[in-house]
């Protein structure tokens, strides 16, 4: 069989695909536009395609606003307020553009769930799943918190982060969890936790979002799935998010006392509004066009249904179901001396679990783990 140096092949587009074409070409590829223009840059795209590569597409990347000679240790901020969160609660806060929230560890090793919402329109609210596809697994220092379609624009600037270990992959807490898969009728979670502390602006449990958890350090096995490791939040370890537009951020301390990453405990976390001002506060304005350079053009066809602001509730009264304090405080009578494991030993864990699971679903057998030495 003769040898191939060139193969000819018909391609037909329609309008949207070549209106796509040259936009991608102009954007990331400027340098095929050199002589003839576009028939190299399409004929590098085609070929891309054809052999199955991926298109080499960068993400889009953000400045840093903040000077180097500027942190938020001798920065000029004004406290607007403040809030201390206790176990089994959350906290609806107002957060007006150019303030920045911070979050901060009193104890360490508490994850705390945070939803957020356009203060003006409550169906503008944070998006996870966007911010995870353009800012990885563990957005941090320097990335964007992204609000929902059809807005999706930057909502939150993540300023600082002492951290590190926040994650976009789990969902939240809820009783169906407890009670479906651990037989628990009554728990604290972070559903019921988040619905509660919403309900002061007017919010319903349907409107609790996907969370974004913070000081939750996840990751990913090598056969694929997430797994969540030990918190690693000290006392002091904070996150800061600067508002570039009026929203109302509702964090909630995680109710999960059965696992290693709240250190088996929930402990309070604090929460301040902060005003910057000198030389940071004229930095981080210049980020304010962030958002509206990445609103979308078009929202959609139809017309958006009216009265969507927030505003508190005069009458609200705090109705946090589990969170008695003589249930979620470790109690000095109930104490028990666990002997030291002996290298070898194994133990059982102990196992919790309903009658029937839905849909026919099992538990795994129990599991023997050999205690280290």
């Amino acid at each position: 069989m003769p040898e191939l140096s060139s193969i000819e092949i018909d391609v037909s587009f329609n309008n949207q695909q070549i209106a796509f074409i040259d936009t991608f070409v102009k954007k990331n590829h400027a340098h095929f536009l050199e002589g003839d223009g576009c028939p190299e840059a399409w004929q590098a795209l085609l070929a891309h395609a054809l052999t199955g590569d991926v298109l080499p597409i960068s993400a889009p990347t953000f400045r840093d606003p903040k000077p180097t000679e500027t942190s938020s240790d001798d920065a000029v901020r004004t406290l607007v307020a403040e809030h201390v969160i206790q176990p089994g609660h959350g906290k609806a806060i107002e957060v007006p553009v150019g303030h920045i929230l911070r979050i901060e560890q009193l104890v360490g090793a508490q994850c705390v769930d945070f939803n957020c919402f356009n203060l003006h329109d409550y169906k503008e609210r944070l998006h996870v799943g966007r911010t995870r596809s353009i800012h990885g697994f563990h957005p941090t220092r320097g990335h964007f918190l992204w609000s929902s379609v059809p807005r999706e624009r930057p909502m939150l600037y993540f300023l600082t982060d002492t951290a590190n270990c926040h994650d976009t992959l789990y969902p939240y807490c809820s009783a169906g969890l407890y009670r479906n898969f651990f037989g628990i009728e009554k728990h604290t979670n972070c559903h019921e936790i988040q619905a509660e502390a919403q309900r002061e602006y007017g919010l319903t449990p349907d409107d609790v979002h996907e969370s974004f958890n913070l000081f939750m350090p996840t990751d990913i096995d090598t056969n694929g799935n997430p797994y969540i490791k030990r918190g690693t939040a000290v006392a002091g370890d904070h996150v800061e998010f600067y508002a570039l537009f009026d929203v109302l951020a509702v964090p909630n301390v995680c109710g999960d006392d059965l696992a290693h990453y709240n250190n088996f405990s929930l402990k309070p976390v604090k929460a301040s509004v902060l005003a910057p001002g000198g030389a940071e506060a004229a930095h981080l304005r210049s980020l304010e066009g962030e958002a509206r350079t990445y609103s979308s053009p078009h929202l959609v066809g139809q017309p958006l249904k009216s009265d969507r602001a927030l505003s508190k509730d005069p009458d609200y009264q705090p109705g946090f179901p589990h969170a008695h304090h003589g249930d979620l405080h470790p109690q000095p009578d109930a104490v028990r001396p666990i002997p030291a494991p002996t290298a070898g030993h194994l133990r059982q864990r102990p196992q919790c679990r309903p009658a029937v699971l839905p849909h026919g679903l099992d538990l795994p057998a129990p599991v023997l783990v050999t205690t280290p030495p």
